[in-house]
C-alpha cells in the first residue's frame, strides 16, 4: 500500500510503478482575533477562513507549484492576511500566531488515485489534493473493498 501523498511518485518508483502525482503548496496563517469572533468557516475563491475551537482562526488556501518546498513566503502569507482583512475588516487588528505551510498530492487530472497498481498486490491511495482529510473515509472504504 501506498498513500505517501505528495511522495507518492518517488515511493512507487521503487516497485516500479509511476504515480502520476506531484507537489503543491498550501500556505497557512493562525491569527489571534482578538475582539472578533468567528463563529463559520468563509470559504472564498481565493483562500478561507476557520475558527477554532480555541478561538484561533486559520486564514489559508494558496496553491502553489514549488517542488518539495514547503516553506512559507512573504508574498503567500501576505495574500492571506489580504484576503482575511477583505473578508472580515476586523481581522485588520488580530495578532498573527504562526505562519507554515504544507505540500498537498495533486493528480495530473486533479482527481484522486486509489487502484491497483501493474505490480502485484501493489495499492495506491493519494491525491486527493486539499481534500484529503475529508476524502479520507471514502478513501480507506474504497482501500478495503480493494484488498478483500
Amino acid at each position: 500500500m501506498i498513500a505517501a501523498g505528495p511522495w507518492s511518485r518517488e515511493v512507487a518508483s521503487t516497485a516500479g510503478v509511476d504515480v502520476d502525482v506531484r507537489p503543491q503548496r498550501g500556505q497557512l496563517a493562525a491569527l489571534d482575533p482578538g475582539e472578533v469572533v468567528l463563529r463559520h468557516s468563509i470559504f472564498w475563491a481565493t483562500g478561507y477562513l476557520v475558527p477554532k475551537a480555541d478561538g484561533t482562526v486559520i486564514a489559508g488556501g494558496t496553491e502553489e507549484e514549488s517542488g518539495f518546498d514547503d516553506r512559507p513566503t512573504v508574498a503567500g502569507i501576505a495574500s492571506l492576511l489580504s484576503l482575511a482583512c477583505r473578508l472580515v475588516p476586523g481581522l485588520g487588528a488580530a495578532n498573527l500566531q504562526r505562519v507554515w505551510a504544507g505540500l498537498r498530492p495533486l493528480t495530473g487530472d486533479g482527481l484522486p488515485i486509489v487502484a491497483v497498481t501493474g505490480a502485484r498486490n501493489l495499492i495506491v491511495a493519494t491525491g486527493h489534493h486539499r481534500k484529503g482529510i475529508l476524502l479520507a473515509p471514502l478513501a480507506a472504504t474504497q482501500v478495503a473493498s480493494l484488498i478483500s
